[in-house]
């Protein structure tokens, strides 16, 4: 059963979990071929993207090769570096979602 979330239209019901440390591009890939309909990336931090953290960005690397929607979790505390963060990747990678996680806490 097709079914969408805004514009972006998925196939099927079966969604990729988050899992840290292997919701990687070559494994969403894989699992692709297996019939994932939907994957949705490990928790990024908003502030190593905008900082233009090496490794950070490298875990984007190969998601335009998919051909299923991809939503890419971040997380911050700060409204305008989450902004800023989400613009940088929707640069970078036409055809995502972003999924926003926010931290706040009164100290």
């Amino acid at each position: 059963m097709k079914w969408k979330i805004g514009n972006i239209e998925i196939k099927n019901q079966i969604v990729l979990a988050p899992m840290a440390g292997i919701s990687n591009p070559s494994y969403m890939k894989i699992c692709e071929e297996m019939g994932v309909g939907y994957a949705i990336t490990e928790l990024l931090s908003a502030e190593a993207i905008v900082r233009e953290n090496k490794k950070t960005l490298e875990m984007l690397n190969g998601i335009d090769k998919l051909n299923i929607p991809v939503a890419i979790q971040i997380f911050g505390s700060d409204a305008a570096t989450m902004a800023k963060a989400a613009q940088i990747i929707t640069n970078l990678h036409q055809k995502v979602l972003i999924d926003i996680n926010t931290i706040w806490c009164k100290c």
